[in-house]
């Protein structure tokens, strides 16, 4: 297993506390509606910022997360020469695949809830894949 593994099964395996409720569902209709993770990833100018976009990757894919990238200025160099990185058309395309899998997913879930059906994945508390947003930080400290 490389590091990047570790750390994405390492986060798979914790339980987010609000994911749990106090009492025991009565029913498929009484259990918590659970919102993908958020994730905030800081990158700055350091060799390990290579490894930054297949983290990002990871936990978009294996947590399904939400995940935001913060990149310095000094980071962005590194980041750019990361072979899961590809001059950023990747990240666009990714995008561009996850927005159309959540529109169908949604649609799919109108539809069955149309049918009134109620089993886990109709409910639409199936597990999908997260999105990525990089952000470059305007200004840094001297």
């Amino acid at each position: 297993k490389n590091s990047t593994t570790v750390i994405v099964s390492s986060m798979l395996s914790r339980q987010h506390p609000h994911s749990h409720p106090h009492h025991a569902p009565s029913s498929l209709n009484d259990r918590p509606i659970r919102r993908r993770p958020r994730i905030l990833l800081g990158i700055t100018g350091s060799v390990a910022a290579v490894k930054g976009p297949e983290l990002a990757l990871c936990m978009a894919r294996d947590l399904g997360a939400d995940v935001r990238v913060l990149l310095t200025r000094g980071a962005e160099n590194f980041w750019t020469k990361s072979k899961d990185y590809n001059g950023g058309v990747i990240w666009n395309e990714y995008n561009d695949w996850m927005i159309q899998q959540q529109h169908n997913q949604q649609q799919q879930e109108n539809d069955n809830h149309d049918d009134d059906s109620s089993s886990e994945n109709e409910r639409g508390t199936g597990t999908t894949m997260g999105t990525i947003e990089l952000y470059y930080a305007k200004e840094e400290w001297s």
